[in-house]
């Protein structure tokens, strides 16, 4: 994964309020892009490229809640996803949690950083 990538896509969904288009192709994409975020926030990628994954969770957040929302209920009821050693208890605290956070970013790092050890199990 390219950690540019999330970058453009974060700053592409800031303009989801302001500009049709965009939100017509983060709305057509927002279920793939979603599932690399929460596959990297799972463990797929090393703790210090979590900063871009928690840009665009709070980008969708704040810009696109809905599409957030729906892509968060669906992580929670896929078995092992995006971590088998994750509980579907722990991925709803996790989808709340994520939720409720619109505006402190490192509030949300904080959440995904918690999120990412328990996936790897190194939450001891």
């Amino acid at each position: 994964m390219k950690t540019n990538s999330f970058v453009v896509q974060s700053e592409f969904i800031r303009h989801c309020s302001q500009r049709e288009e965009a939100l017509f192709v983060v709305s057509h994409n927002a279920s793939d892009l979603l599932s690399s975020v929460l596959k990297a926030v799972g463990g797929g990628v090393p703790r210090h490229m979590l900063e871009p994954m928690t840009d665009v969770l709070l980008a969708m957040n704040k810009h696109c809640p809905d599409l957030l929302a729906a892509g968060l209920m669906n992580m929670v009821t896929q078995e092992g996803f995006p971590s088998g050693a994750v509980s579907r208890t722990q991925k709803e605290a996790f989808a709340k949690s994520v939720l409720r956070e619109k505006v402190h970013k490192k509030r949300l790092q904080e959440l995904v950083q918690e999120f990412y050890l328990v996936c790897r199990m190194m939450n001891w």
